[in-house]
């Protein structure tokens, strides 16, 4: 039986001179997590999917990724391209030595990460790919419905003509950028992250185990840093919030131009 919401209740809350409202948990040893990315651990805490008054929880080790990346899920969020958040979060385990380890996190909806939401979020979230959907079942005489089973054949033929040289892959990779107004990276894109917490973490370890100095909780992102959310759009990081394509992932990967410029010279 699946546990109810929340199974992880907040001991306290605090007010952050620039995180803001935080709420505090106390454990005595860190939750087995429901599923991890490079930054993050993610407990679903007895959420249900598309329910905006119920939230998983995102931890990250650090506040400066975790407030980074809260930010940005809260900026793409008021746009329609990620769930709602809800505050920021304080783990604090209590180790064998009795000394204390504070990690960092927030509040997320929780939007659906099935197999067939993951395909179809790719699908709507650009529309050239959507057309060549609408083609590839027109042209195979099925219906015009996303479906498992449909899906899986647009792959497939989409895979085939790839590796005959039939059609611009360009077009197809959710990475590319393209002129469409309702494309998913061209709307992240468009968000205004300039003045939100500063997190190149890639760029940004000196060697020496010291991070630099701009790696500071309230150092900010500015225009000649050149950030806007546009990276890291591959299937796993998508989903569907209320049937919409959403972003789920806003960890460091999605804004620092460092990784951007990688991924261009790599596709290049």
């Amino acid at each position: 039986m699946a546990k109810s919401y929340p199974h992880f209740k907040p001991t306290s809350s605090t007010y952050h001179p620039i995180m803001g409202a935080v709420l505090v948990y106390k454990f005595p040893n860190v939750p087995k997590h429901r599923d991890r990315g490079c930054q993050t651990s993610f407990y679903t805490n007895g959420a249900k999917v598309n329910n905006p008054n119920q939230f998983g929880i995102k931890i990250f080790n650090t506040s400066i990724e975790a407030f980074a990346a809260f930010q940005r899920q809260s900026i793409a969020a008021d746009a329609g391209l990620a769930p709602p958040v809800g505050n920021m979060v304080q783990w604090v385990v209590t180790l064998k030595n009795g000394r204390n380890r504070n990690m960092w996190g927030y509040q997320t909806c929780i939007a659906d990460c099935s197999d067939l939401a993951k395909m179809k979020a790719q699908v709507l979230g650009c529309p050239p790919v959507h057309d060549f959907f609408h083609d590839f079942c027109v042209r195979n005489g099925l219906t015009v419905s996303i479906s498992a089973n449909k899906l899986d054949m647009f792959y497939a033929d989409f895979d085939n003509g790839y590796m005959n040289g039939d059609h611009n892959v360009d077009t197809w990779n959710v990475f590319d950028t393209t002129d469409h107004p309702l494309n998913l990276k061209n709307r992240l894109q468009e968000l205004n992250i300039v003045g939100t917490q500063y997190d190149d973490i890639s760029e940004n370890f000196d060697g020496t185990g010291v991070w630099s100095p701009r790696l500071r909780l309230g150092e900010c992102w500015n225009e000649k840093d050149d950030p806007y959310m546009s990276n890291d759009l591959h299937r796993n990081n998508l989903g569907l919030w209320k049937g919409n394509p959403v972003v789920i992932d806003f960890g460091f990967h999605i804004a620092c131009p460092s990784y951007r410029h990688w991924n261009q010279e790599v596709s290049e």
